[in-house]
């Protein structure tokens, strides 16, 4: 038997009519699934309002119920999937997370709650699934934005625990109160305390009390300003008194990050190029003192026509330079080598932290560092200088006097010309 059909362009077409009783089958069929679903207009409504898409499996694992979210997510209609078995729409389901928490949910009648990825879709999805008494209840939440969300936080931890491991200084966060809220340290040996031991801990448990009062009223001040504070403070590590030196950096409403470096070594070499300058001043005054009496005990024998004499004494005072000479030689390699160290080292500070704090910042336009890098090698070449210049003073005043000359032997003249005129300062005037 043939049965007349209409298609969407209502044009009509002939079936046979055993595909038109299987299809009528199939429609009733339909309509009694949707019929099983209660039929509550606001509950249609809310599920259609939802953000999480929804669907609604029958005994035989059968769609009977898709909301639009639901459609839009799986990029397939309800027209095409109500009456379908969810296996056979979505094979790739099939031994997948999916298929084995949905079958737990309907064997055990125990609702699951897991998130998985969806490879079809190119979907990270939260699902909840309740089983019901003829099936299973099933929303779901495109959550592929808070994954890449979390995969992106959980790199930038990674980088910043990274950076913070090459940092050597230690860092600190606490609040108002001085609680120790989080630790960081690249070498943990620079700790009073183990890590787990400090953080939970006040100040006033793991450091001596003028310590911890300097630090409260430090961070009271970042809190209420919210300038960084800047202290120094000396703590014994090892049985061995240290230097540190604190940051406070307000951090949140009532939290702030310390940052402390220990400062020892600089402060030792910072002292040692102090002692070494007030010493090089000192030895400099005294010579000049030294040459200023020699000049004057020189004119007055010269004056007296005592030139044995003289020289007897140019020979003695000229060898007692020496020592002193030699000391400022020695200083000045010293002196030398401090210089390219600090400078060596301020290079490295500014090339591993190219983003100063504002306060070194300003300090180094203040100064202008600049300058000084340039010009203290300078400084250290122009005293060498000078103390070149008193050794060939020295010099010639020996060839002067030549007391460790015995008999007469040739002499160049030009040579003793010039020791006499460098000697009254008329060397330099003559050429």
């Amino acid at each position: 038997m043939l049965t007349p059909e209409t298609n969407s362009s209502s044009k009509p077409k002939v079936v046979s009519t055993a595909q038109y009783l299987r299809k009528k089958e199939e429609q009733e069929q339909k309509s009694d699934r949707r019929k099983n679903i209660p039929q509550n207009q606001q509950f249609f409504h809310i599920l259609e309002s939802i953000t999480d898409g929804f669907f609604a499996l029958d005994s035989q694992w059968r769609f009977i119920y898709i909301n639009h979210r639901a459609e839009r997510i799986l990029l397939k209609s309800g027209q095409d999937l109500i009456g379908q078995i969810i296996w056979d729409e979505f094979p790739e389901l099939v031994g997948s997370q999916f298929e084995r928490e949905y079958r737990q949910a309907v064997k055990e009648n125990t609702p699951v709650h897991f998130e998985s990825y969806y490879p079809h879709l190119g979907l990270w999805v939260e699902v909840r699934a309740f089983p019901t008494e003829d099936g299973l209840a099933v929303y779901f939440f495109d959550i592929t934005k808070y994954k890449k969300t979390e995969a992106a936080l959980r790199q930038s931890e990674i980088r910043n625990q990274a950076f913070l491991q090459v940092i050597p200084d230690l860092l600190f966060r606490l609040n108002q109160e001085g609680d120790y809220l989080d630790v960081s340290a690249a070498n943990p040996d620079q700790l009073l305390l183990p890590i787990r031991e400090v953080i939970g801990k006040n100040l006033r448990e793991t450091l001596p009390e003028p310590v911890v009062e300097k630090t409260l009223n430090r961070i009271q001040k970042a809190l209420a300003t919210n300038q960084i504070q800047v202290f120094e403070f000396s703590l014994p590590l090892n049985q061995t008194p240290r230097m540190y030196e604190a940051r406070i950096v307000k951090s949140g409403e009532n939290e702030v990050i310390i940052i402390v470096r220990d400062i020892t070594e600089r402060q030792a070499i910072e002292e040692a190029r102090k002692q070494n300058e007030t010493k090089l001043r000192e030895q400099a005054q005294q010579l000049e003192i030294t040459l200023h009496q020699l000049q004057t005990t020189q004119t007055q024998l010269v004056q007296h026509e005592k030139m044995s004499s003289l020289g007897q004494l140019v020979a003695g005072i000229a060898h007692e330079i020496n020592n002193p000479i030699n000391f400022i030689y020695g200083n000045l390699n010293y002196a030398n080598t401090y210089a390219r160290e600090i400078l060596t080292l301020l290079k490295l500070y500014e090339r591993h932290y190219p983003e100063p704090a504002p306060e070194i910042h300003n300090l180094a336009e203040d100064i202008d560092i600049e300058f000084i890098l340039s010009d203290f090698p300078n400084l250290i070449e122009s005293m060498r200088v000078g103390a070149e210049r008193i050794r060939q003073i020295v010099l010639s005043l020996k060839n002067f006097s030549r007391l460790d000359e015995d008999g007469l032997k040739a002499s160049d003249l030009h040579e003793g010309l010039d020791n006499t005129l460098l000697g009254y300062g008329f060397l330099g005037q003559v050429r």
